[in-house]
């Protein structure tokens, strides 16, 4: 008992000073990564990325030339995110993870992107695994600035294990910044166990049986500025001592996870995006847990067109938009304007925002950077909607324009803009890594 109440405290104190440092290369952050990177080396989760090479590669969006140039990059990511899914199921660790995410170097590891599902570069996502009927307490403290919306959720099964569904998942509970009871000093917890919330403001109700899951997104909108919140998940009741790892055991694992989840996104795409017309956008809908709006749709353009896309931001909280490869992966968030959100696109004067979509510079404002790919997907996100919102109007213009013919009344980036709109964006981007 004392042993074990040591190793408590001491896991407490590596926390703290690895929030003071930094807030996502936690301990268990890193221990992570470095367990992924061995893995990979795996034969078995070689075999398994081969297979969604396979996969992908038989696929109609492979026929398209941008299709066949991500399928290795989607494949790999995916495959990266496997494993932090067989990660997932050890009950022993209590720990808050920060995944998916891009491409990044750090603490002399550089680190594959594990995106897949439209993750939106705007959102620092993170997980944690919990167990039916445990008790625990989520502590966190709001830096200034910090993020301008933090949501949590309980999920009956990781995206893409369960039944297929929108989201990808079931949401069972939920509970987002505008709900909680913060301190002044920025501080909170939040308690999540399957007892009735009582007194307790800051609740997330779990059943009392199963492994379950909790997400979080924490929404930056001024990467230059604003910072992430330390978070730490405590165990109220029993801990048990961490497993060991077995990086083979890992790796059958993760390879069996992969043969579920690549074809199960794959149909979500072909089910939900891939239906409609190219160069349209579906209407706008409601998401669950009062996260918003969103809309989709996908591109495929000629050397010489553009996509124009003319949306409302609706007062919104946040506005964002972005495109990914043919399979849903978003490029790496500190290369190109890939995505642009409300902070970060210039406004028109009537309060409306012009979009470009282009494998090419167009040479003006808002141009949403494919890397050179004429085809992949777009997404569109509302967060904090106000109730009077007119949804019909949040979508004003979807079409095709000749890049030799662009209307004279977009505004004009010149190639040196350009290149200041880049730098600065690997430089904001770097404020989440190292605050």
């Amino acid at each position: 008992m004392a042993f074990r109440s040591f190793f408590v405290i001491l896991s407490a104190m590596i926390w703290a000073v690895a929030a003071n440092a930094s807030t996502l290369d936690t301990p268990a952050q890193l221990e992570r990564e470095r367990t992924i990177l061995q893995v990979l080396k795996q034969p078995d989760m070689r075999a398994a990325i081969a297979r969604v090479e396979a996969l992908y590669a038989a696929d109609p969006r492979a026929k398209t030339a941008s299709g066949k140039a991500t399928i290795k990059r989607a494949a790999h990511a995916i495959g990266v995110q496997s494993i932090h899914y067989a990660l997932m199921e050890d009950t022993s660790r209590s720990d808050i993870i920060w995944t998916p995410h891009s491409r990044h170097k750090w603490h002399g590891m550089d680190v594959p992107n594990s995106g897949y599902g439209i993750e939106n570069p705007d959102n620092i996502y993170q997980v944690a695994t919990v167990v039916g009927g445990g008790k625990y307490r989520l502590h966190g403290r709001w830096p200034k600035p910090g993020p301008v919306q933090f949501h949590v959720e309980v999920r009956d099964s990781l995206p893409g294990l369960g039944q297929m569904a929108v989201e990808g998942f079931r949401q069972l509970a939920t509970l987002q910044s505008e709900q909680m009871t913060i301190a002044e000093d920025g501080g909170f917890v939040i308690h999540i166990d399957s007892d009735p919330a009582g007194d307790r403001g800051n609740h997330l109700a779990i059943p009392k049986e199963g492994v379950l899951q909790i997400g979080i997104r924490q929404l930056l909108t001024d990467w230059a500025t604003q910072a992430p919140i330390a978070l730490r998940l405590e165990r109220v009741d029993a801990q048990p001592m961490p497993m060991p790892r077995d990086y083979a055991v890992l790796a059958a694992r993760s390879a069996a996870i992969l043969d579920q989840i690549a074809p199960y996104w794959l149909d979500y795409n072909n089910r939900y995006i891939y239906p409609r017309a190219a160069n349209s956008i579906a209407p706008v809908r409601q998401r669950p847990g009062g996260r918003g709006l969103s809309s989709s749709g996908h591109y495929d353009l000629k050397a010489n067109e553009a996509l124009l896309i003319q949306v409302d931001p609706l007062s919104a909280l946040s506005f964002g938009i972005q495109v990914t490869d043919p399979w849903g992966v978003a490029y790496d968030y500190d290369e190109n304007t890939s995505s642009l959100n409300t902070r970060q696109a210039k406004i028109d004067p009537q309060g409306l925002i012009t979009f470009m979509i282009s494998a090419k510079d167009p040479g003006v404002a808002n141009w949403l950077d494919p890397g050179g790919k004429s085809s992949g997907i777009v997404t569109l996100r509302w967060q904090g909607v106000p109730h009077s919102a007119p949804l019909d109007q949040a979508v004003r213009q979807v079409r095709i324009m000749d890049l030799a013919q662009l209307d004279p009344s977009l505004a004009r980036v010149t190639r040196q803009a350009r290149v200041q709109e880049r730098q600065k964006r690997r430089k904001d981007y770097q404020v989440r890594l190292t605050h």
